[in-house]
Parts: structure tokens; C-alpha cells; sequence
């Protein structure tokens, strides 16, 4: 004969399961597939935004204007990881940081953010004379001037996955990337 055990594993389970584990379990799941739909919509957002300035950008400038561009993104690109320098990692596992600490994060970013146009100003000189196109540099030194606002954002999109705040976080990223894409499409 079968043990009732076998019969009905999940009956047994549930019978010895403290109060509101399962609510808290449903709960829990639900937050999580909020979690994704909320990071999925905005990824693809950004991507729908991001390819429809592309197409547009390409269409308006000439072929050797858009090589520029995208050479100029070489720098930020590379500049923007700098620029966030693990500051919304840093919020996100001491959960218990002070408000004063974050607030001094918070200067750092933007102190970074400086730092880092100045180094787009130091490294787009030198960039221009590497690809033999003297435009570059006062490409690459304007493309960069966002980058105080990325060190500034550090700690807010920190806090905001720290919280679990996933709709928020994909509503400020969406704004994001239309602030990033606004300046390539004049």
C-alpha cells in the first residue's frame, strides 16, 4: 500500500506550512512577474526608441557625418560604465547605508560625471588624430556632455532596484533614453 505521503505530498505540505506562506508565496511570484514585465517593457522601448532615432539620424546626416557619430560613441560608451563607476551596485548590497552616505554618493557621481567630460575633452584630441578626422573631437567632447547626468542617476536607479521598484526604474530609463537620443536628432 502507498503511504498517504504519496497520495498527496502537496496536501501534507500545505498542512504543515506556517499561516500566509502561500499568500506570501503568491505574492512573491507575482512581484516577480511584474518585475520582468515592467524591465521587458522597458527594454523594449528603449530598443523602439533607439531604432527609430537611428533610422532617422541616418536619413538626415551624409554617410561620412554618420561615421563621425558613431565614432564619437566609441568614447561615451566606454565613459558611461566609468561614469556609473558601481555606484548603484554599492546602494543595492549595503542595504543599510545612511541617508547622509547616499547623499555623498550621490556628490561622487556627479563628481565623476565632471570627471569624465574632462576626459572625453582629454581623449577626443587624440582620437581625432588617430582616425585622421579633426571633427571628431568637438563631436565626441558634445556626445559626452550627458555624462554628469548619467553619475547623477547612479544612486536613484540604485535605490530604485534596491527597493524593487520596477516600474518606476523602467520609467525613468524610458525617459532616459529619449534624453539621450534627443540631442542626435536635431
Amino acid at each position: 500500500m502507498s503511504s498517504p505521503e504519496v497520495i498527496a505530498p502537496k496536501a501534507k505540505r500545505q498542512a504543515t506550512e506556517p499561516y500566509g506562506t502561500q499568500a506570501a508565496t503568491k505574492e512573491s511570484n507575482h512581484s516577480l512577474a511584474g518585475s520582468l514585465a515592467w524591465t521587458a517593457l522597458a527594454n523594449w522601448s528603449s530598443q523602439l526608441i533607439t531604432w527609430a532615432v537611428f533610422l532617422i539620424v541616418s536619413r538626415l546626416l551624409s554617410p561620412a557625418d554618420f561615421g563621425v557619430v558613431g565614432m564619437a560613441m566609441i568614447l561615451i560608451a566606454h565613459l558611461r560604465i566609468v561614469g556609473q563607476c558601481g555606484i548603484p551596485t554599492t546602494v543595492i548590497t549595503l542595504r543599510e547605508l545612511p541617508e547622509e552616505k547616499i547623499a555623498q554618493l550621490n556628490s561622487v557621481g556627479l563628481a565623476i560625471g565632471v570627471a569624465c567630460i574632462a576626459l572625453s575633452c582629454a581623449l577626443a584630441y587624440p582620437m581625432a588624430i588617430f582616425f585622421r578626422i579633426p571633427r571628431l573631437a568637438s563631436v565626441g567632447i558634445v556626445t559626452c556632455l550627458i555624462l554628469p547626468a548619467i553619475g547623477i542617476r547612479a544612486v536613484p536607479i540604485g535605490l530604485l532596484q534596491r527597493d524593487m521598484q520596477f516600474r518606476w526604474l523602467s520609467l525613468v530609463d524610458g525617459a532616459a533614453t529619449l534624453g539621450r537620443q534627443q540631442p542626435l536628432s536635431y
